[in-house]
């Protein structure tokens, strides 16, 4: 326990007074993460509270779990909070794994605890091996460099006291001070896709390619989270001196855009964005390229991007707007994009308001917008229609028709809401990237 007392205290993870909510499930990590800080609070002036989440699966063993979470907890008069879910009907809502809202659940319970009870950080038992995983995880699917920085000891209000150790050294801790654990059934098999990595890939890679696989994905992790802090801080000095500030938005500088690395642009593209918008919720790939492209289209051009931002070309650079007289005469963009791998097609649910494309088709930046003249779809592969005769055809009411949302790339048109998908974008074996969109 020393190595993780240690650990706290070089990256100041907790201070005296702090009161802690630990999220527990009864395996042997979040067992261990339940006994090092209890024997800390022994020593150090700290109020512990335990979230326990029931996922709904696994019957009479998840209801086992909770009493022994519980029983812990009672040992050490630590305050116990149980929150029930039903996870797999969530997944369905939602349309996500059951692996994704078992997590949505969990950090959702913590979130709603920790104000319930008044904690000022959330503790959760990530180990060296998860943290692994997540690099391999973010890297399969596709990721900035920010995910590929591996699990940080804190962000913001989570804190991961485990991470220096490996899950035999958790083990080690909890043999020592005769410690039971419980055994989740469903880490054994490979359903989750964080199983099969660990199984698979990472034990094969320990035991075929080298021993210290693990160690060495982190020491590359931490060498891309410094570079991308490094990169970070560049794009930062860079937006500063290439914004203008104006009453509802910023003036980004096109003098200075000519003068940044490409390899900023994309981070200032995003930075920028976020600051107008107060958050960087919903920003994809895809709006940080339109945005950027922006730059080389001529004045008077503009886009809509998410939570009513609006960008337009002008003289000497883009203004980023959340108001003025373009957002009032365009509507703010109903819908989200998002582009994601072939891998997790399978998963989302296509329906009258979500649509998926093939990404690597387009050629310029899509956004949603309503009609302008020139617009077309393709109707079979070597055949197009323009989107003024799609609807004489389909008797659609002429005042009805400049409301209807598109989903344009330039003047091709990938989806007339409501009404039909392009041939041209549909997605097929060949496709490798996914652009999924919903209104």
């Amino acid at each position: 326990m020393d190595r993780v007392f240690r650990f706290i205290e070089e990256y100041k993870l907790l201070k005296a007074g702090d009161k802690v909510l630990l999220g527990v499930s009864g395996g042997a990590d979040s067992t261990c993460l339940f006994c090092v800080l209890t024997a800390l609070a022994k020593n150090m002036p700290l109020s512990l509270a335990v979230v326990h989440v029931h996922h709904g699966i696994r019957g009479e063993e998840a209801e086992e779990d909770a009493r022994f979470v519980q029983e812990l907890c009672e040992r050490e008069s630590v305050p116990f909070f149980l929150e029930r879910a039903d996870v797999p009907a969530l997944a369905k809502e939602w349309g996500v794994s059951s692996e994704a809202a078992g997590r949505r659940v969990r950090y959702e319970a913590f979130r709603r605890w920790k104000d319930a009870w008044g904690a000022d950080v959330i503790a959760v038992a990530h180990q060296k091996e998860d943290s692994a995983e997540t690099v391999l995880l973010n890297l399969f699917r596709g990721s900035s460099l920010s995910g590929l920085r591996g699990l940080r000891p804190q962000n913001a209000d989570i804190i991961r006291p485990l991470l220096c150790l490996r899950r035999s050294e958790v083990l080690e801790i909890l043999q020592k001070i005769g410690q039971p654990y419980r055994e989740d059934s469903t880490n054994e098999g490979d359903d989750y896709t964080r199983n099969r990595i660990r199984h698979q890939i990472l034990s094969y890679a320990e035991e075929a390619i080298n021993a210290q696989a693990v160690e060495h994905i982190l020491s590359a992790a931490s060498r891309i989270g410094e570079a991308k802090d490094y990169l970070d801080r560049e794009a930062k000095e860079r937006l500063e001196a290439m914004r203008e500030r104006r009453p509802s938005g910023v003036f980004l500088k096109e003098a200075v855009w000519r003068e940044t690395d490409k390899e900023l642009r994309g981070m200032i593209c995003r930075d920028a964005m976020a600051q107008v918008r107060g958050s960087a919720t919903d920003l994809e790939t895809v709006h940080i390229r339109a945005l950027a492209e922006l730059f080389d289209k001529r004045p008077g051009k503009w886009l809509n991007l998410p939570g009513g931002l609006v960008a337009r070309r002008e003289d000497g650079g883009i203004l980023l707007d959340r108001g003025g007289s373009q957002a009032e005469e365009a509507d703010e963009s109903p819908g989200i994009l998002r582009v994601t791998g072939r891998d997790e097609y399978k998963k989302i649910l296509e329906n009258s308001c979500t649509k998926c494309f093939d990404y690597d088709k387009i050629d310029g930046y899509v956004i949603f917008r309503h009609r302008q003249p020139g617009d077309y779809i393709s109707i079979a592969p070597t055949g197009k229609k323009s989107i003024r005769r799609f609807m004489i055809d389909q008797k659609i009411p002429r005042e009805k028709r400049d409301s209807i949302w598109l989903l344009a790339d330039g003047s091709h048109i990938l989806w007339i809401v409501g009404y039909r998908v392009s041939e041209y974008y549909k997605v097929n074996d060949q496709t490798k990237r996914i652009l999924e969109a919903s209104i």
